[in-house]
């Protein structure tokens, strides 16, 4: 897990349509690493810029994390909480994804931006438990009622550099404080959009 100098620059854009970062209360998906600041932990990165409020949850517990486990409901204390909550490649790897979708929902406040950077079917091989298709988060957005910021398909090289990936990069704005979906619906939902990686 880590945000690529590409995501970092759009998170950087969104902080600053928040005023800045002495204004943005943030939550991490994942105790990322920022890559192009040779994996220097996020956490430490967004403190040194005189961020609000930094939060991140992992199991792991590493890099500052909070140990929590996504696909169980998180306690309440954090609902409303976040102006922007980030998954860089952190929700395909987690099995309950109704309840990581439900928590990222009730984490974010009302005006608050849901950032994600999901693997594409089709391009990631056997990467998670997961893989999405593009119309995933879209439909999502619909359902939920939240407001499309950005929502495509980027191409990036993969680890070892030799050929071409591709991710769904997007930023979802919650517009109300609506509950999340039914998992029936958010079910219909993922059935069709959602691909379960063999093993």
């Amino acid at each position: 897990m880590a945000i690529s100098n590409n995501a970092l620059v759009s998170l950087e854009n969104i902080i600053q349509s928040f005023g800045g970062y002495q204004n943005v209360r943030i939550l991490e998906l994942g105790d990322q690493k920022i890559r192009p600041l040779q994996n220097l932990y996020s956490k430490i990165y967004f403190n040194n810029k005189g961020i609000k409020k930094h939060v991140s949850f992992d199991l792991n517990g590493r890099g500052g994390s909070i140990k929590e486990d996504l696909s169980k409901i998180i306690p309440i204390f954090c609902y409303g909480l976040f102006d922007i909550i980030t998954n860089f490649g952190t929700l395909e790897h987690i099995k309950e994804q109704y309840t990581v979708f439900l928590n990222i929902h009730n984490f974010c406040k009302v005006g608050g931006v849901m950032v994600h950077s999901l693997p594409l079917y089709g391009y990631w091989g056997r990467h998670g438990i997961y893989n999405y298709k593009l119309e995933f988060l879209l439909k999502i957005a619909n359902a939920c009622n939240y407001e499309v910021l950005f929502c495509d398909a980027r191409a990036k090289k993969n680890i070892k550099g030799r050929k071409y990936i591709f991710l769904i990069v997007a930023a979802l704005k919650k517009r109300e404080g609506n509950q999340f979906i039914d998992r029936e619906k958010f079910n219909l939902i993922t059935k069709d959009y959602i691909v379960r990686n063999k093993k």
